[in-house]
């Protein structure tokens, strides 16, 4: 049944992962069966009721979870789940032409961005029109990325720990490490959306030795978090997260080197340009650089480096 979509996972293993071409269509075809599998499991293992504590979400994002869990229960594909509303809805951008101009014009273009575009075939992604070996999503995750690169000295082969609050499925841990980072990365969400990340980046052969750790809860946080981290990203995540969840996380991870967040002005209510501006006086002696994402209306990009 999964013949034809476990072929184009194959042909794309064979051209994004070194040491996979010797693999047969039946090996790849019971991975990916095996995995599905197991997010099911564990999605039914995640009570809907679970208690409010750092993982907890607000109402909007309450009936996203749930829908979430609906298309895993009954059985949906985990192979496509790209191609669910909830996904598409939630953490899929078709992304402006101009991200890609903008990074095609980039001085990393050629060493580094050009190389980090290529797409993985799980969860099967629309390709991008501009760039067909791509999706829209690659490009938009990668030309965030490329907003702390062109604005700070950041060096991802010195970086000695990310943590990313509110991770997607995966696909910018994914694209860091194809941009060659090599150490530890902590992925923090929601239960559902932690299972679904442990699919999609245990498919693409980056859980095999324990640098990615997936975290939901306030003391898996605590217990994995460490006093020099190297950088924080969030991308649309802490900004729509309620208040009290948002002042914990940056209580429990302190200060860290670097930080990389995109923001939209309002959610749920809250005023997040007032918000920001209290969380760079918070943190301190910070070098800040702030600006509108001028292709997306009531967007922000806010950038820092630690000064000590």
């Amino acid at each position: 049944m999964l013949r034809k979509l476990v072929q184009s996972v194959f042909n794309g293993f064979c051209g994004i992962f070194p040491g996979v071409a010797f693999r047969s269509v039946a090996d790849i075809q019971e991975e990916v069966r095996n995995a599905g599998e197991k997010l099911k499991m564990e999605i039914v293992q995640i009570n809907s009721a679970r208690e409010k504590e750092a993982g907890s979400a607000n109402e909007k994002w309450q009936k996203n979870l749930a829908e979430l869990r609906y298309h895993i229960h009954i059985g949906d594909d985990p192979s496509k789940f790209i191609s669910w509303p909830v996904i598409q809805r939630t953490m899929f951008c078709s992304s402006s032409v101009c991200e890609l101009h903008e990074l095609q014009k980039n001085q990393n273009w050629l060493n580094v961005y050009k190389h980090a575009l290529s797409e993985s075939p799980v969860g099967n992604p629309p390709h991008y029109p501009w760039y067909p070996w791509t999706s829209g999503n690659t490009v938009h995750h990668l030309y965030n990325l490329s907003q702390l690169l062109d604005r700070t000295d950041f060096n991802l082969a010195r970086c000695n720990s990310i943590i990313e609050f509110g991770g997607g499925y995966g696909n910018t841990c994914r694209i860091l490490y194809r941009m060659g980072y090599t150490n530890r990365y902590v992925l923090y969400d929601l239960p559902e959306f932690s299972a679904l990340q442990g699919f999609y980046l245990g498919v693409n052969k980056l859980l095999k030795d324990n640098r990615i750790e997936l975290v939901s809860s306030e003391t898996e946080l605590t217990s994995t978090a460490q006093k020099d981290l190297g950088l924080l990203i969030a991308l649309w995540s802490l900004s729509e997260a309620p208040l009290e969840v948002r002042d914990t996380f940056m209580k429990v991870i302190g200060h860290p080197e670097y930080i990389l967040v995109a923001y939209q002005e309002q959610f749920g209510g809250i005023k997040n340009r007032e918000y920001f501006d209290e969380f760079k006086k918070k943190l301190g002696a910070y070098i800040w650089t702030e600006y509108p994402i001028t292709h997306a209306k009531g967007q922000w990009y806010l950038v820092g480096k630690r000064l000590t």
